[in-house]
């Protein structure tokens, strides 16, 4: 069985809703895309911004709470209305948000 066929650990992907949750994001909504990435989508007033991890990420890492907390959270909230691009080796990066 690939690697892709395998679903990614249901508690990270909750911990990543927990995470936003947090920080009073709302609306988040959840979908993944044929390049192995999963997107979590949420109201941030009045836009929406998005978060994207490469599913490589989210199978190997094993300090996710620490990384949306001192990393991810922080970008995200310092560039409103953008996508955060999480690589697969965890390279952080800042795109304008698709309007899909």
């Amino acid at each position: 069985m690939n690697n892709d066929q395998i679903p990614i650990d249901p508690a990270k992907l909750q911990l990543i809703r927990q995470n936003l949750e947090k920080f009073l994001f709302s609306d988040v909504q959840q979908r993944y895309d044929e390049q192995m990435r999963t997107h979590f989508s949420f109201n941030e007033r009045p836009q929406r911004s998005e978060i994207v991890f490469h599913r490589k990420f989210l199978d190997d890492c094993k300090n996710l709470n620490e990384i949306m907390e001192k990393s991810i959270l922080p970008l995200l909230l310092a560039n409103p209305g953008k996508s955060i691009i999480v690589g697969e080796m965890g390279g952080l990066s800042i795109e304008d948000r698709e309007k899909n």
